[in-house]
């Protein structure tokens, strides 16, 4: 059920992580799946959803000498440098504000990721234009400073982020920036695993979702899952007990809001808004809604999810909601049927 909640986390690193958090996954229970010897149970969304070839034989790797641990030796400080990177989906992705039939869809993304913590941010892009990148700059840099990281240097890839506007914009900001080679992405490595890493953290997420309940599941959804993948990734703690967030914002996220992280894409009940507001309904009338849990509210408290009305298109955050986890209110797909 915790593989579920926390993004289809790696089973070996959610067993390190109840036995880092005790306080958080209390009782025999967890004490025992902590302790579950191999071989480890298999997910078959993760199979479905992570898989990829296997390496060539004869082919090895070493680690790159100048790492320490979770840090660069020479990016000690959130903001030194922050590699950033677009990803393109076929899949136009709806936005929030719409109900799903607006023709200003999303096609893809700007990530960046901080060398010194591993913290990564995803802003949503119409377009791949020079405007929509720096809008997106804007916004991250914007979101740094609020916790006083400021941004130095960055490490991007050619294509929009040489257009004259994006670079007249880092010298105005007395930034610098470096570029990789052409079609040499790997010099980028941390964006380019970035992208890898919450484009699979979302892909299991919506194939769970579809698996379960197959008629409200819908793939323009993307973009809702990507930024639950985004905060699942910053939030949960590394074999050393530290996340990305602690060392970018510079202060420790309380670990017992773990105990908060929901399944995307799960069925919710809604309080009715009457009710909401100390008022009564009539005897015989529902008292709730049903909803589509789609993560949480970065404009609101960090424990306010946003609530998909599955009646009217709209995303909307909300507080009393009750959460089906196990999918155990709605119809899955039979064994014959395809996801």
């Amino acid at each position: 059920q915790w593989h579920y909640r926390l993004g289809h986390r790696n089973i070996g690193a959610l067993q390190a992580l109840m036995r880092q958090l005790p306080d958080v996954f209390p009782g025999p229970k967890f004490a025992a799946a902590a302790k579950c010897e191999l071989p480890l149970p298999r997910c078959a969304v993760c199979e479905y959803a992570k898989a990829h070839r296997k390496p060539t034989h004869g082919k090895t790797s070493s680690p790159t000498p100048e790492r320490e641990g979770a840090l660069k030796v020479n990016d000690l400080r959130p903001g030194s440098t922050v590699s950033v990177d677009h990803f393109e989906s076929r899949q136009e992705g709806r936005t929030y504000e719409s109900y799903g039939k607006s023709k200003s869809q999303y096609k893809g993304g700007c990530i960046f990721v901080d060398h010194a913590s591993g913290y990564m941010h995803v802003e949503h892009q119409l377009g791949f234009s020079a405007t929509e990148t720096l809008r997106a700059k804007h916004n991250f840099e914007q979101l740094a400073l609020e916790h006083g990281v400021v941004v130095t240097n960055y490490l991007a890839d050619n294509g929009t982020f040489k257009a004259r506007r994006f670079v007249d914009e880092i010298r105005n900001r007395s930034q610098l920036i470096r570029y990789c080679g052409v079609n040499a992405h790997h010099k980028n490595g941390c964006a380019e695993r970035a992208i890898r890493t919450v484009t699979e953290m979302s892909r299991a997420m919506i194939l769970h979702a579809s698996v379960h309940w197959k008629d409200k599941v819908e793939p323009t959804l993307w973009p809702m899952a990507v930024d639950y993948a985004e905060y699942l990734y910053n939030h949960l703690p590394n074999d050393k007990g530290i996340t990305p967030a602690d060392i970018f914002t510079g202060t420790q996220t309380p670990r017992h809001k773990l105990r908060d992280m929901h399944v995307w894409g799960c069925p919710t009940y809604v309080l009715d808004p009457k009710l909401q507001e100390g008022k009564k309904l009539p005897r015989w009338q529902p008292r709730s809604r049903q909803g589509m849990f789609l993560g949480l509210s970065p404009k609101h408290s960090s424990d306010v999810p946003l609530i998909l009305n599955l009646q009217t298109g709209s995303i909307s955050p909300q507080y009393h909601v009750v959460f089906d986890d196990m999918f155990s209110t709605v119809v899955s797909i039979g064994i014959t049927e395809d996801v």
